[in-house]
């Protein structure tokens, strides 16, 4: 394996500072510096060499770099930290060799930050982990991985910077010497790239397992990737855990796992201790190492933890979280007993944060604090009076802990708490049905006389809206969204391909009518947008997972690709893929998948207009758009980041085109009484008819006398409430 060679010279790093601390790390070129001890450095500029020892650590700062003619940083089993970002080779060269230990980047990791030299890292062992690194494979980096790990927050499906798959592809991520092949696994909270021994590899067949005290024997099964012609032995040993060998389990075997000729499986064993004793659920890690044998090496699930779970019923929440507008004043959170006792459980319950006030300002905790489950019951509900205020505010939580479990062997589950979230109803524009946000404050959205929603697209600002959860989890689940679509953009020009005298600066517009509008659908993670003025990259969305809709309603279908008389280059669309990881639903162009060609609806002319998501299979998500009568589809055949369900809807507009409106119309003809324009008749259309009556009528008997007494109070209101019900039959 090709590593840069690190030189002898022994330079102590930098005088400390009063205080204790460095405020700079420099290590110029030619000098080698060695690390044994903690230190902590502002800003790096390594342009020597950097040789961090197993007993050694630092932790650097923002904007550090590796630059110079032979810059090297070397790993042996420390730490290196920087906290911000980090910039390898700005025009020169940059090395990387992490032999063990851990090496953390917080920010943005830039490999190389320009063109200029050579850019190696190799992940021999240990862990690298940052939040995102953008590798320029064109810039002559490549990242080797080796038995080590590389972990990334961030990752941008399809790009060409952020894309391990696209490393992968470009030559810039590779297997070491001695590996076959790069593994890229998502792990949820970040994507773990490891590499596929060329040898025979010794491991765990998972990294976890679990089960209750009664099970008296745990088999951890252990797998040899491939049959060897000779014996394979790898040891195996507790490497730490809550459980007490001894008094919880005991492990069984001589601590060494023999595999004969051409045998591939073996397994770990643990007695399990049923001691009936009252007690939370505890751990037992167990680790191999030393294979020996036909080349083997340790594969990289070589711990494996082993839960042994206390076999009392649990008591806890169904959910940690859950939200609900604010008018929805009743609310009831789920509170389960895990199995079913022949004697009553009593659980305390309280309030212990949140941002909401309660005792009747924003809500109430009903009930004595204590629930009560009696014999064989197994479900019962803690229960909130959320009150529906007419202020404009942003969402408040409520904090609900259980405590102090009381009943025959029964204990506290691991969902002790709860969180509910109460959503404004009073910020907004209410149409259809829903809230509706906007991009900026105040909002320029209205709904017309014809109780269609209007908005003058604006460059860069964005609409969005709570949708009632819809699943998408299992094979033929079916999410669409429907509205009558009208854009009537600036179509003066007769046609733009033919390049008219005059139309040179509205072409796009003769070519596109209203241009990339993007549409999408997608699965929150918990947190929402509850008022106008909103960032459009906000940290709210990451975490989303969805699709958008590229497209161009009023563009002619084809080329899909052109370039105008102007020399720009113009695209019809494209379906959209959100990574989970991204800050943002619809703003940029990362994740853009499959062409969509254009619509050619006639500027100004109503069409019926429909997104919808279909679960065809596990991995199989059929992503379509329908206007003017024309349906384009993609299918997303990649299961990573897929949405389970669909509770967000966006508008976005991208370009600053010349465009006058985008009216959305309802799917619906509004019934007789429907006061508040969702199609449907309801309280709520009473409280907007009052609402306006108390408005506009409390003065005089010629305004809201509806019982022509001369005068407007309650019997007047009386008759209202009357008038609706008539018209609402």
């Amino acid at each position: 394996m090709l590593k840069k060679c690190i030189g002898l010279a022994v330079i102590v790093l930098l005088a400390v500072l009063p205080g204790g601390a460095f405020a700079q790390c420099d290590v110029a070129g030619g000098q080698t510096v060695y690390v044994t001890t903690s230190e902590t450095c502002g800003q790096m500029n390594i342009a020597g060499t950097l040789i961090i020892e197993s007993t050694g650590s630092i932790t650097g700062g923002d904007g550090s770099t590796l630059n110079g003619a032979g810059a090297t940083i070397t790993i042996n089993g420390g730490s290196l930290t920087i906290n911000g970002r980090f910039n390898v080779g700005q025009g020169s060269d940059g090395y990387i060799n992490m032999n063990g230990g851990t090496f953390t980047v917080t920010g943005t990791w830039k490999y190389p930050d320009e063109d200029g030299g050579i850019h190696r890292m190799w992940i021999n062992d240990g862990v690298v982990h940052s939040d995102d690194i953008q590798l320029y494979y064109d810039r002559n980096a490549i990242i080797y991985v080796g038995a080590g790990i590389l972990r990334l927050n961030t990752v941008i499906p399809g790009s060409a910077e952020y894309d391990p798959a696209e490393w992968v592809s470009q030559g810039a991520l590779q297997p070491a010497e001695d590996y076959d092949s790069i593994l890229i696994e998502d792990k949820g909270a970040y994507t773990e790239i490891s590499a596929v021994s060329a040898h025979p590899r010794v491991e765990f067949d998972s990294d976890s397992s679990e089960a209750l005290e009664t099970v008296p024997l745990a088999l951890l099964g252990v797998t040899l990737s491939e049959p060897v012609a000779e014996t394979v032995t790898v040891d195996y040993a507790v490497a730490g855990g809550s459980a007490t060998d001894g008094v919880d389990y005991t492990l069984l075997g001589t601590g060494t796992l023999t595999f004969d000729a051409c045998e591939t499986t073996a397994t770990v064993g643990i007695d399990v201790n049923d001691d009936g004793q009252d007690e939370d659920d505890e751990t037992v890690i167990v680790a191999l190492s030393n294979p020996v044998g036909g080349g083997t090496v340790l594969g990289n699930t070589s711990q494996h933890t082993y839960t042994i779970i206390d076999p009392r019923p649990a008591v806890e929440f169904a959910s940690t979280a859950s939200s609900g507008a604010e008018d929805d004043t009743s609310v009831s959170i789920p509170v389960e007993l895990s199995a079913a006792v022949p004697a009553t459980v009593t659980v305390d319950y309280a309030v212990t944060g949140g941002t909401a006030s309660g005792g009747g300002t924003d809500y109430t905790l009903l009930g004595d604090g204590t629930i009560e489950f009696v014999p064989f019951d197994v479900a019962e509900n803690i229960n909130l009076a959320v009150v529906d205020d007419t202020e404009t505010e942003s969402a408040e939580s409520i904090q609900l802990t259980l405590s102090n479990v009381t009943g025959s062997n029964v204990r506290l589950g691991a969902r002790a708490q709860h969180t509910y979230t109460i959503v404004d109803n009073d910020a907004g524009l209410k149409w259809n049905g829903l809230v509706w946000f906007y991009s900026k404050d105040p909002s320029p959205l209205t709904v017309t006389g014809e109780g269609d929603l209007l908005w003058g697209p604006e460059k860069g600002e964005q609409i969005i809206t709570r949708l009632p959860e819809q699943s998408l989890s299992t094979t033929g689940d079916i999410v669409e969204v429907t509205y009558w679509w009208l854009t009537d953009g600036d179509h003066d020009c007769p046609d733009c391909f033919a390049c008219p005298d005059g139309c040179y600066d509205d072409d796009i517009t003769c070519i596109a009518g209203t241009s990339d509008m993007r549409a999408g659908l997608f699965e929150a993670d918990g947190e929402y947008i509850t008022q106008d003025g909103f960032d459009t990259s906000s940290s709210i969305f990451t975490g989303y997972k969805g699709y958008g809709w590229r497209f161009g309603p009023n563009m002619k279908a084809g080329p899909t690709r052109w370039v105008d008389c102007t020399g720009e280059v113009h695209k019809t669309g494209n379906f959209q893929k959100k990574a989970a990881s991204l800050s943002n639903l619809l703003t940029t162009n990362d994740g853009l998948e499959d062409y969509i060609p254009g619509f050619e609806l006639p500027p100004g002319e109503w069409s019926l207009w429909t997104i919808s998501l279909e679960k065809l299979s596990s991995g199989d998500v059929d992503v379509s758009i329908t206007l003017n009568d024309r349906t384009y589809t993609w299918t997303d055949g990649s299961s990573s980041d897929q949405p389970s369900k669909i509770d967000v809807f966006a508008i976005h507009m991208r370009n600053g085109r010349p465009y006058s409106t985008l009216k959305l119309g309802r799917i619906c003809q509004p019934p007789p009484g429907d006061a508040d324009g969702n199609c449907t008749v309801d309280w709520y259309d009473l409280r907007v008819l009052i609402q306006n009556w108390v408005t506009h009528c409390h003065y005089g008997p010629e305004c809201g006398d509806f019982t022509n007494d001369f005068r407007v109070n309650w019997p007047d209101y009386v008759a209202l409430s009357a008038h609706w019900l008539e018209v609402s039959e």
